[in-house]
């Protein structure tokens, strides 16, 4: 059984959609730079995870981040 051609559909982008994709990279871009930043400033033990009073219950090292 072969496959059949199927059409090939060219769906255009609004002016909206594309707006909206170039802010969501440079919030992307900008929580990068920021972790980059803050790296160095960070305890080398960090708390990973957290029970269900809200209290820290696993804990491991900074490259978790």
């Amino acid at each position: 059984m072969q496959l059949q051609k199927r059409p090939k559909l060219n769906i255009h982008r609004s002016k909206m959609e594309i707006l909206l994709d170039i802010i969501c990279l440079l919030i992307i871009i900008g929580n990068v730079i920021y972790i980059i930043i803050m790296y160095p400033c960070l305890p080398n033990r960090i708390p990973i995870h957290f029970n269900g009073n809200d209290v820290a219950d696993g804990w491991g090292n900074k490259a978790f981040v």
